[in-house]
């Protein structure tokens, strides 16, 4: 009987393992993370990271809507929760909608108002402009997934082997690129989507990433 039991519990174990490391495998371990614990669980981590770029500044931006700006917290702890850490981490969006963002969240992002609302172009025309070095590596994320933990790291490392070409990955749900990319009619936008826009703005080649695994969020973000 307490052989039976043994193999019992044996077999329960290796399944249970075996479901972990399938649940690790297509992302859902991370994904549950990211959206159960606080910011303040990776910060002081992430702190300790080393630098993107050694010299080359880095800045991941986003925006969102009043609407959206509740539910950042599960993408603000996938960038926290990376294999190497930026110069900044900014929001910028017009005033109104920095002002809905929960006031726990602006510890970790620097929440930057747009003089001039561009609609989707607020994704980067803002950030652009307002970098003085222009080479600095800007990374574009749409806040309502959940990235992959070295994506990061990945996408600096691929803009040092072409530094004269846009990166993005599949779908377009993260992008880097530089202000000297663009040209003077950078601001000139129509309120498209801020991948169309960059499409017809950018002065140079545009590669994609692969295998840059990317996990949706379930919040309506």
């Amino acid at each position: 009987m307490v052989s039976r039991s043994l193999i019992i519990w044996s077999l329960v174990s290796v399944g249970l393992s075996f479901i972990w490391i399938l649940l690790a495998y297509f992302g859902l371990v991370r994904y549950a993370k990211m959206h159960l614990y606080s910011p303040s669980s990776f910060v002081e981590a992430y702190k300790a990271l080393p630098m993107a770029a050694d010299d080359t500044k880095v800045v991941v931006n986003f925006t969102t809507t009043v609407t959206k700006s509740k539910d950042l917290k599960p993408f603000i702890n996938s960038i926290l929760d990376q294999t190497v850490k930026v110069d900044q981490i900014t929001l910028t969006a017009p005033p109104s909608v920095i002002a809905a963002v929960p006031a726990s969240l602006k510890d970790y992002v620097a929440p930057i108002p747009t003089g001039k609302d561009y609609g989707h172009g607020n994704c980067l025309i803002p950030s652009l402009l307002r970098e003085n070095e222009r080479d600095t590596m800007v990374i574009f994320l749409r806040p309502d997934y959940v990235y992959n933990k070295d994506l990061v790291e990945n996408l600096a490392e691929k803009s040092k082997e072409m530094p004269d070409k846009a990166i993005k990955t599949p779908c377009g749900r993260a992008t880097l690129v530089k202000p000297r990319f663009f040209g003077v009619d950078v601001t000139d936008t129509d309120d498209e989507f801020c991948t169309d826009w960059m499409k017809d703005k950018l002065n140079v080649p545009m590669v994609i990433l692969e295998g840059s695994e990317i996990y949706g969020s379930c919040f309506s973000i």
